[in-house]
């Protein structure tokens, strides 16, 4: 599980990285220190999500 996560992180930072290198007035470095904050990113809107699923569980139940 932990090759399937670090290939999806490889690829991910990758493909983030070319498209803004393509698709902006970016420098190569720039774009790739944005791509490998990703991860990062996506993991605390996960978590956000999961935390406002939680409360809202928690404050439907009590009524």
């Amino acid at each position: 599980m932990l090759k399937a996560l670090a290939t999806i992180y490889v690829i991910g930072f990758f493909i983030v990285g070319l498209f803004l290198t393509f698709t902006s007035e970016m420098t190569t470095s720039e774009s790739m220190d944005i791509a490998a904050e990703w991860p990062y990113r996506l993991y605390k809107y996960v978590d956000l999500y999961f935390t406002m699923k939680e409360y809202s569980q928690e404050t439907t139940f009590g009524k």
